[in-house]
């Protein structure tokens, strides 16, 4: 568990004209659903005290049993799975955060990585089509 990794889910708050996005933490079922392809869109009217807007408090308060200190935080490209077709669109809001993380102040390291599968029958992702 000490390096059990946080994965997050994106959460949009709607504030009458006001729109940000962050990010909260997705717990050991909901893991599971969206392994699986199950999602559904998280939208707020406020913001709540779950939903962070800087991956290094995410990062601090965020964990089980763990030295926080040490925990990766999971952001996938579009926040949820692909549609077999490519990346999804992505928040600006989440580009922000990730783009501060990389601020030598917030001393984060940031890994990109990129995964392809070659498949012989069918196509293993998770399509909508």
């Amino acid at each position: 568990m000490k390096y059990s990794p946080i994965f997050t889910k994106a959460v949009v708050v709607e504030k009458g004209e006001d729109r940000k996005v962050g990010l909260r933490v997705l717990g050991y079922v909901e893991m599971v659903f969206h392994a699986i392809g199950i999602r559904f869109p998280e939208v707020v009217s406020e913001d709540k005290p779950y939903i962070y807007h800087s991956i290094k408090e995410m990062r601090e308060n965020a964990g089980f049993l763990c030295n926080r200190s040490l925990v990766p935080v999971v952001i996938f490209p579009e926040c949820t799975k692909t549609n077999g077709n490519g990346v999804l669109n992505l928040e600006m809001d989440i580009v922000k955060m990730i783009g501060k993380a990389a601020d030598p102040n917030e001393n984060l390291r940031i890994h990109a990585l990129r995964f392809d599968h070659v498949f012989e029958f069918h196509s293993p992702y998770n399509t909508y089509d």
